[in-house]
């Protein structure tokens, strides 16, 4: 099993390595997700089944 550190690493080299745009773009929404500018979009849909959820 790798440790934290070399996961990090091999992500990084993975990213690196995108030449891809579009790609990298549409990776960038997961990177950010710990950040306070990041919020999580839900349709309608997605509301109800939460809601149905919480019962």
């Amino acid at each position: 099993m790798m440790s934290t550190a070399e996961l990090k690493l091999d992500l990084i080299t993975q990213i690196t390595q995108i030449t891809d745009k579009v790609k990298r773009n549409e990776l960038m929404p997961l990177l950010k997700f710990q950040t306070e500018e990041s919020m999580y979009n839900t349709s309608h849909e997605d509301k109800n089944e939460i809601s149905e959820a919480r019962i």
